[in-house]
């Protein structure tokens, strides 16, 4: 008797010489064999042919209502814009500081120190902030190039 993988196996032309010669057999001279023979090659058939495709306008369809659903680009976000609008006001305030404070500074108080000292520090802080908009410029220069 003949399993139905080893027929699978013939199917396929998996099967020795010897295998495939004994399945012949079966199949010739026992009707029961011929009838799965049959009802596998008909499945196997079934499994091969190509499935419907599905109409052009039901293509377009799907596509038309996924569309909204795609994900949007990320916002190019940049301080950049926003940095250089402020930085004139920005140097502005910090110039007349500067001048307020190296006008009016009697050197033997230490409030006066104090305050000269912060101004500095406002100062060092500017450049600092000029030197990030510096460096970002520059990366989006080299980001524009490739």
């Amino acid at each position: 008797m003949v399993s139905e993988e080893k027929m699978w196996d013939y199917l396929d032309g998996a099967l020795s010489g010897s295998e495939r010669s004994e399945v012949e057999y079966a199949i010739a001279h026992d009707s029961g064999m011929a009838d799965l023979h049959q009802k596998l090659l008909a499945m196997q058939h079934m499994l091969k042919t190509d499935t419907e495709h599905p109409s052009l306008a039901f293509t377009n369809n799907v596509m038309r209502a996924i569309q909204p659903l795609a994900a949007a680009p990320a916002p190019k976000l940049s301080l950049l814009p926003v940095l250089l609008s402020t930085l004139p006001f920005f140097a502005l305030v910090v110039m007349a500081c500067m001048t307020m404070l190296s006008t009016h500074v009697d050197h033997s108080t230490h409030i006066d120190m104090h305050l000269m000292n912060s101004a500095k520090l406002i100062l060092v802080l500017a450049d600092s902030v000029l030197l990030v908009l510096f460096i970002e410029k520059l990366f989006y220069a080299k980001r524009a190039v490739r």
